[in-house]
């Protein structure tokens, strides 16, 4: 049975109640949007095939967000930045699926938004997700 705007609303809170910087929690909160499903462009298999994902987030200054791909939910990593104004391409440089909304979010690069007193790179290393020194995200091992 395919989610409801509800379940992801539900999905999104147990998802925020896991970051460990409340600070984050309360900035990444500020930037949700009510979940819509988008049509959005999947650019593996035949040319033109769509899935449709939830939308969550958004940074309007920087033009991405993030998405969960419920058809992604058996893999474990159901979550990827996405370019809100553009459903057909991931953010330029993004590595892929993510297994949370806040490994997502740091990959949707809200580098410019995030107040003076919250660091990305901090909140992440608090969480349990290595980063190497540019500030992208490693591939776990």
């Amino acid at each position: 049975m395919p989610a409801t705007a509800e379940d992801i609303v539900a999905l999104v809170d147990r998802e925020l109640a896991a970051i460990p910087d409340a600070r984050l929690a309360g900035f990444i909160r500020g930037l949700l949007l009510k979940p819509t499903a988008v049509a959005r462009a999947y650019n593996y298999g035949e040319p033109g095939l769509t899935y449709v994902c939830w939308v969550v987030l958004s940074h309007e200054r920087a033009n991405t967000g993030v998405a969960y791909y419920e058809f992604r939910k058996p893999c474990a990593k159901p979550w990827r930045a996405v370019r809100v104004s553009c459903p057909e391409l991931p953010v330029p440089g993004d590595s892929g699926w993510q297994p949370s909304l806040l490994e997502a979010f740091v990959q949707s690069r809200p580098h410019c938004e995030l107040p003076g007193t919250v660091s990305p790179q901090d909140a992440v290393a608090d969480a349990g997700i290595p980063i190497d020194t540019s500030g992208r995200q490693r591939q776990r091992s």
